[in-house]
This record gives C-alpha cells, structure tokens and sequence, in this order.
C-alpha cells in the first residue's frame, strides 16, 4: 500500500478510506462542542502583556546615604490603583516600604492611559547612631506605560 508523501498516511486505492480512519475523524459531541466554542485562533493577549510591566526608578541621588540607620521609608504620590511593590499601602497615595528597601522603587501602574508621575520619597532615620530622628524627602519621576484596556475585539 502507498503511502502519501506530506502525512506518511496510507493511501486507500480508488479513493476508498479505511474503516480506521473513518472512526478517527468521526464527530462527538465533545469534539463538536471543542470546534465551536473555542477559538480557532489564539485570543490577542496584548493588553495582558501590559498589565504585567513594571516601571522601576532609582530613589532620588543621595537621599538614602545621609543617614546612618533608616527607620522608615514612604513614597507619596502614587496614583490610585498603582502598587508599590515590596511596600505596604497606608493611606491613599502612601506607601511604606521596609527600612532595609533596594535602592529603587517598582511600581505596578494602574488602569488607563500612561504617563509621567512625580513621587515623593521621604525617608526617616538617625544621620548619626545616637542623633534624633530627623526626614528628608526627594521627588522621582517614573513614566508610566498604557494600561488603557484593549476593547477590540
């Protein structure tokens, strides 16, 4: 029996299918169902792609290095539905993050268009080890990206 050089399959003579293959292509009702409920091709998934993207920026120059023990860290200013990442949200726009933070700030942006934010970085420490508690605070800007959702369908 020959074979069909694209799929390795038997060719019947005269056109004739094998009982075999007759049983693979049958429809259930399963295989039915498959074929008209999903998609016959893969969905867009662009505006997933998007949600997932985080924006780092580094906390403005110096401000960490003038003190010699960090009690605190907060970043203001961050819009509503954004996240900083590592940090706890404390009032609206205020988030705390840990004294011993890496020296830059992740955000998760929120829902709609993108754009450039100014956040305020305000830290609290000793500048020396017996010193009293004293703040400085610095601005970074961070752009951003779209997170308009995508409503083509």
């Amino acid at each position: 029996m020959a074979a069909d050089a694209d799929t390795d399959k038997p060719v019947q003579p005269d056109g004739a299918e094998s009982a075999q293959t007759n049983d693979q292509n049958a429809a259930t009702p399963s295989s039915r169902w498959v074929a008209e409920t999903l998609w016959r091709e893969a969905p867009d998934t662009s505006h997933l792609k998007k949600r997932r993207r985080r924006v780092s920026a580094p906390f403005p120059a110096g401000l960490l290095g003038s003190f010699s023990e960090i009690t605190a860290i907060e970043v203001l200013g961050v819009p509503p539905g954004a996240e900083v990442l590592g940090a706890e949200e404390t009032g609206t726009g205020v988030w705390r993050l840990p004294a011993d933070a890496p020296e830059a700030i992740s955000v998760l942006p929120p829902d709609g268009p993108g754009g450039i934010v100014g956040l305020t970085v305000k830290v609290s420490g000793r500048e020396t080890p017996d010193g009293e508690t004293v703040s400085a605070m610095g601005g970074v800007r961070v752009d951003l990206p779209d997170r308009t959702p995508n409503t083509k369908l």
